[in-house]
């Protein structure tokens, strides 16, 4: 049995609209991905002035967009392995003795601490640490 030709018609028309809504969203589609290529390039960008990962920079954006704010929350730092009273203990010992070594006051906290820490301490305090000869100068 043929069908009538009015719905001939009308199926022409049905596939005509399919097709223009199909190609449509194939243009969001496409439209997203250019988006979504343009984030990823500037995300690039940004990563390399401000010299770090992209990773890094997605999650700050993240965060920003999210809570409205890049700040760490408080306590989420590693925690500490001396007290800042021992800090300024060791800051005072580097004043007192100019001749010790990171080693030295490292030894002398009783914790494992890394000797870039003491380093930094005393550097916040205008002070450096003495580095040890790693040989002898070769000058008469």
């Amino acid at each position: 049995m043929q069908p009538k030709p009015s719905s001939l018609r009308a199926q022409a028309q049905l596939k005509h609209e399919l097709k223009l809504e199909l190609v449509k969203a194939e243009q969001k589609l496409l439209d997203i991905r250019e988006k979504k290529e343009n984030a990823r390039e500037s995300t690039r960008r940004v990563a390399g002035q401000v010299d770090r990962l992209e990773c890094v920079v997605r999650n700050c954006w993240d965060q920003w967009t999210r809570e409205g704010t890049h700040a760490r929350k408080t306590g989420s730092g590693v925690t500490r392995k001396t007290t800042r009273r021992k800090d300024r203990r060791n800051v005072r010992q580097a004043l007192v003795d100019p001749t010790l070594t990171r080693s030295t006051i490292r030894a002398d906290v009783g914790v494992a601490i890394v000797p870039q820490t003491i380093s930094r301490h005393l550097a916040e305090a205008n002070l450096k640490s003495k580095r040890p000869f790693r040989a002898l100068p070769l000058t008469p």
